[in-house]
């Protein structure tokens, strides 16, 4: 039975939590912190409220030399502002689209939904920004309590888009990367349906669900880390907890049996990761070099015997939630030695459903020869 402090929770981020990790991403110094991606998000939107009001500026400019208007001529600044805020709408749509078109042809389909969220809150940012410079323009008794507004209007559209980036950068994920990205012809057709099944279907949560589990082999150089980040991004856009960790990370944390759930939370102080005994998702890197060391040809004996030995205290609350375990290929029959793999992770963690063995396409890479 897992304990109740073991069990998969989803993402618990209210105001107050959002309030201060804007507090401090602003007031801490990302050189000597670890950079949040909440951070470069609240700075690329105050850079496009920037480039807006430059941009109203020019126009505003522009449109009154055209006009051979006066300076405090209503009517330029108003097309000013409009042709300003076309200008924007039209770039983000542009890049709207090459993202689009970029994505044609991978396994995996494009959320259009959230590209197009991501390309209208630009958007938003440099139309407001261009209010701004319009709002300059007029006397202080109108600009003033416009531009106050206009900032509170800000913060209030930042929250939702703030607590997104606060649930991906606590995963602990080495970069961001959609499964579209990955492009085609990455695994079989079969199993790419079966992963996007899984991408999504709900994680469990608390008692709630059945585990699901993955288990992906590759070369050096074929992609198994850009697809379990990949993975990764695709469930924390889905508001979705999930911790990205290194096999001998959680091996230390297994031997002394810490299930992360006492004192601060892990990682950087101004991130804090996901307890990885809270974690809906837990993706495991780098078992290959332990495997290696391990002598004998049976490879699921080898794969449990390994996990008993190092992960036996903690392995139902391992088991409770979705996992994702990368693990290195064999260069002899890698597909009978992934499936071998699949059937001991199968039983170690008592899984009510067989895990998805996937084997990356990309070929192995040249062996290197001793020199004669």
């Amino acid at each position: 039975m897992t304990s109740t402090s073991a069990l998969p929770k989803q993402p618990d981020i209210g105001r107050a939590d959002i309030w201060q990790q804007i507090v401090t991403d602003a007031s801490g110094k990302e050189v000597e912190m670890a950079a949040t991606y909440s951070y470069m998000w609240l700075a690329d939107e105050v850079g496009h409220m920037g480039l807006g009001i430059l941009l109203s500026f020019a126009t505003i400019t522009l449109a009154r030399l055209l006009m051979h208007a006066p300076p405090d001529a209503l009517t330029p600044q108003i097309i000013g502002f409009l042709v300003a805020s076309a200008i924007v709408a039209g770039w983000e749509w542009n890049s709207y689209r090459a993202s689009f078109k970029a994505a044609q042809g991978s396994q995996f389909p494009l959320q259009t939904g959230l590209l197009r969220r991501d390309a209208l809150v630009a958007t938003f940012y440099m139309a407001l920004g261009a209010a701004i410079g319009l709002a300059l323009h007029q006397s202080w008794m109108v600009s003033v309590p416009a531009i106050l507004l206009m900032i509170a209007l800000a913060f209030a559209v930042a929250f939702p888009w703030v607590r997104e980036k606060i649930i991906w950068q606590k995963a602990g994920l080495p970069y961001l990367s959609r499964m579209a990205d990955l492009g085609s012809a990455v695994m079989p057709d079969r199993q790419a349906e079966e992963l996007w099944a899984i991408v999504e279907a709900p994680p469990p949560v608390g008692t709630r669900g059945t585990p699901r589990h993955v288990l992906v082999a590759g070369h050096v150089g074929s992609g198994r880390t850009r697809l379990a980040a990949s993975l990764g991004t695709e469930h924390a856009f889905r508001g979705r907890s999930v911790r990205y960790m290194a096999f001998s990370e959680l091996v230390e944390l297994a031997r002394a049996g810490d299930l992360e759930t006492d004192g601060p939370a892990p990682g950087p102080v101004n991130i804090g990761y996901w307890r990885w005994s809270e974690a809906q998702v837990l993706i495991i890197d780098d078992i290959g070099p332990f495997l290696g060391d391990l002598p004998g040809q049976d490879t699921e004996q080898a794969l449990a015997d390994l996990l008993h030995r190092r992960l036996e205290p903690v392995k139902t609350a391992i088991g409770a939630r979705d996992t994702i375990w990368l693990v290195s290929a064999s260069d002899r029959d890698p597909h009978h030695h992934l499936e071998n793999q699949a059937v001991a992770l199968a039983g170690f963690l008592a899984a009510q459903i067989p895990p998805l063995a996937i084997l990356l396409s990309r070929a192995a890479p040249a062996t290197l020869r001793p020199a004669a």
